[in-house]
């Protein structure tokens, strides 16, 4: 009950995995599962067509009321949690699974891992590991745990089409005491049932402590709960029209400048008649605001989550509502927000002050178009019998990060899309894993290739032959083979992330109510390359910082490594000409020689030279 809640208001939802264990023992497990459909109410549980339930929600630190209605023989369901800025209704209804976020605004969630998401839910919803007639899955007996004072019997369930579940029994009342949901190897979510009491014949627990493998908690606490209620009409995703977005008066579309730096996009934005701001834009977030920018202007956050992204590690964050966001001529009203610390490492690592950002509560109101080639963004209101211009790409959702099937010379995959990265294109590295790709492409090129709020990411990098998004065609990009264990570039869901470096080599359209993604190449399609030196830096107090070396490069090759600060570059303060125009000049053309001073600790200063070269 509420198992899910948690995944949903957070886009945490892991990477699917599946799987039985070898060696299970399926007649144990049915022994065991016949005991437990007795402890809680045998008849009496399965004469239970239906549930709803109240609870009082602690969600990050946010306490609310929150109610559930379970059809049990179907595993359809609806959850709802009231909880100011981070609200959310969602719900199952063994076809979509959809979630309303708290502005009211609802969307499918029809991504392959959202869906086996919904499926578990509506398996362990259902009772179908006690009542298989019900939903299909198999299960078998693994063993013996001990937690605390008690010895569990670990059945493990796998729904069709669902992630592998750990059912622990306790040995001696054979009531479920824990249920462990494996979304991959690194990821996974604990709930734990206690508080058990007697309805009408049926033992149900009526507290259940949630909690996902980045430390993330829900405690429901049960008020009330109501037997074979009509919940039928409950399922359907709801219709949402929201009323708090707006144009000027008399107007359909706003276009204003953008700022193209590391290959994301940056925009000015007016928060509560403030600013302007300078936030990044970024497709699949959420609403951002530094915390420094949401206490200049009095807004405060609720609650607390650790946010993870590219990189291994997580951040702390809380929620708030923004009362006005103007972005040119657009005004959205009435958003939840994340209170996130964007820098000072993502600072440092763009070099550019970064107030907050906005994405998905955006363009899911506006048409968007980024024209990357002039540098600007329009907001649009949809127009009947206008299609924007380009090739159509459909996509799905994953949550609210847009996902299409594509391929990458000739192997067929899903992925996302993402302003948010500066890449061009990553291969995920459980398919890099399952496609031999290092061994088929032999880079000698790697290291650190990206830097998320999670911390780094590392890969090898390559060049593909041909990247197909939809039935667009791109030849000879660069592609980092991710070689990360942990984060979301570990992702198994999804073959590769789809960034920046492709993504301005076109105008792109992105028209989230019909779920279509629009390319039309612009005058820099064939310009394909970035850097040319194989540095990693950030700007520090003391100066430019190398954080890491790709092997193989010409900063290799020149003795760089990690640590090193850079005094200057051809003769000039590396400070005053700052990251970015640095950056420029490291992607200059192949030939190109750049002098740096160089120093190391307490070092004395060295010279290095670098010659410029495409490296992959």
């Amino acid at each position: 009950m509420f198992i899910a809640i948690i995944v949903a208001a957070l886009q945490l939802s892991p990477p699917p995995f599946s799987g039985m264990p070898t060696g299970g023992t399926p007649t144990v497990a049915m022994s065991y599962l016949k005991r437990a459909k007795e402890a809680a109410g045998g008849d009496a549980l399965e004469r239970v067509r239906s549930l709803h339930v109240q609870a009082r929600l602690t969600v990050l630190g946010v306490v609310g009321p929150g109610d559930e209605w379970d059809d049990l023989v179907t595993g359809h369901f609806l959850q709802v949690a009231t909880l100011g800025p981070i609200s959310l209704r969602q719900g199952y209804n063994g076809t979509d699974a959809w979630t309303q976020d708290a502005t009211g605004l609802a969307h499918v969630n029809d991504s392959g891992n959202d869906i086996s998401t919904a499926i578990t839910q509506a398996y362990t919803t259902s009772f179908s590991y006690l009542f298989p007639q019900r939903l299909p899955g198999t299960s078998v007996f693994t063993g013996k745990k001990k937690l605390g004072n008690n010895t569990y019997n670990v059945i493990r369930a796998l729904p069709r089409g669902g992630y592998p579940i750990d059912l622990w029994l306790d040995s001696a009342t054979f009531l479920l005491g824990r249920e462990v949901v494996t979304f991959s190897p690194s990821r996974s979510a604990v709930s734990d049932f206690s508080d058990y009491r007697t309805v009408d014949g049926v033992v149900l627990p009526f507290k259940v402590h949630f909690q996902d493998s980045q430390g993330n908690e829900t405690l429901t606490e049960i008020k009330h709960i109501d037997l074979n209620k009509d919940v039928a009409a409950k399922f359907v995703m709801p219709t949402s029209e929201p009323s708090d977005f707006a144009l000027a008066p008399g107007t359909h579309s706003t276009t204003f400048p953008i700022e193209v730096i590391n290959n994301h996009i940056y925009l000015d934005a007016r928060v509560d008649g403030k600013g302007p701001y300078r936030f990044i834009f970024d497709t699949g977030g959420q609403g951002v605001l530094n915390p420094d920018v949401a206490a200049s202007l009095g807004i405060h956050g609720v609650g607390t989550f650790q946010a993870g992204g590219a990189g291994a590690g997580t951040v702390q964050s809380g929620f708030a509502w923004v009362p006005k966001l103007q972005i040119g001529g657009a005004t959205l009203t009435h958003q939840s927000f994340a209170i996130l610390p964007l820098g000072p490492v993502m600072q440092a690592i763009e070099g550019v002050h970064i107030d907050g950002m906005v994405g998905y509560e955006t363009v899911a109101r506006y048409l968007t178009t980024i024209d990357y080639a002039h540098k600007t963004m329009t907001l649009s209101l949809p127009q009947a019998g206008v299609r924007p211009p380009g090739t159509a790409v459909p996509f799905v959702f994953y949550q609210t990060i847009p996902q299409f099937r594509g391929t990458v010379d000739g192997l067929n995959g899903t992925f996302e899309v993402d302003t948010g990265s500066r890449g061009s294109l990553t291969l995920m590295s459980p398919f890099v894993a399952s496609h031999d790709l290092a061994k088929k492409y032999g880079s000698n090129v790697a290291g650190i290739t990206g830097y998320g709020i999670g911390g780094a990411s590392s890969s090898q990098v390559t060049r593909i032959k041909a990247l197909t998004i939809g039935s667009v065609d791109v030849p000879n990009v660069i592609t980092n083979l991710s070689t990360d264990t942990m984060g979301a570039m570990a992702d198994s869901s999804v073959a590769g992330n789809l960034g920046g470096g492709v993504l301005k080599r076109f105008t792109v359209t992105f028209d989230y109510r019909n779920q279509i993604m629009y390319l039309q190449r612009n005058a820099d399609f064939a310009q394909t390359e970035g850097d040319r030196s194989g540095l990693v830096i950030a700007a520090v107090k003391a100066g430019i910082r190398v954080l890491g070396v790709l092997t193989s490069t010409p900063a290799a090759q020149a003795g760089l490594r990690p640590r090193d600060l850079i005094m200057s570059v051809n003769g000039v303060d590396a400070s005053k000409l700052g990251l970015v125009r640095i950056r420029q000049l490291l992607s200059g053309p192949p030939g190109t020689t750049v002098k740096l001073t160089v120093t190391t600790g307490t070092a004395a200063a060295r010279a290095v030279t670098l010659t410029l070269k495409d490296y992959v």
